[in-house]
């Protein structure tokens, strides 16, 4: 957009920054002049064969099996958060409710506190469904919100350290696991 018009210095120090950004050095930045020659004026049918001829590759080998893989992981992790953030309030406010109750968790592992307030059975033709929500899931819910900002904030901040990254989630969610069963 800068080139475009017409000011070249601040463009050409932009795609420095950018080249700087990416690991290079400032001022080993093979580009020293840019031009404006043999451009033309830019029309809606330039910018369709633009988005084309920078889209259609994507869907052609060799890109198109790098664009399955980032299509099946984009589904997996659209999937699998999804679903979690639907069920997360019901599971969490079971689990509080299952300590408001009274009942004696302490010896009770995750999975049989959350369940043990469930009932499945209901015999009366008037039955009113009147469900409360913890205090508790309210800022459990709260919570889950910040620590998503937070996480997504610090997965650009680290973008570049991906194999290291992925190791520390997986480590993470493994501690995690374990201290679901071991801490009752």
């Amino acid at each position: 957009l800068l080139a475009s018009r017409g000011r070249m210095e601040e463009a050409l120090n932009v795609l420095r920054k950018m080249y700087e950004w990416n690991g290079g050095n400032k001022d080993d930045y093979p580009v020293k002049v840019l031009s404006m020659e043999n451009v033309q004026q830019s029309s809606g049918e330039n910018l369709w064969r633009s988005v084309v001829s920078q889209t259609v590759p994507l869907f052609k080998p060799p890109l198109l099996w790098r664009t399955m893989q980032l299509f099946y992981l984009f589904a997996i992790c659209t999937s699998t958060n999804n679903v979690f953030l639907l069920w997360y309030p019901m599971i969490v406010n079971l689990f509080f409710n299952s300590h408001a109750s009274g009942a004696a968790v302490e010896d009770q592992s995750f999975c049989q506190r959350v369940v043990a307030n469930i009932s499945t059975s209901i015999e009366d033709d008037n039955y009113v469904c009147d469900d409360t929500i913890s205090l508790s899931t309210m800022y459990a819910g709260m919570l889950l919100g910040v620590v998503f900002a937070l996480m997504n904030l610090a997965a650009s901040a680290v973008a570049a350290y991906r194999k290291l990254v992925l190791m520390v989630i997986f480590l993470i969610s493994t501690v995690c696991l374990a201290l679901v069963e071991l801490l009752r």
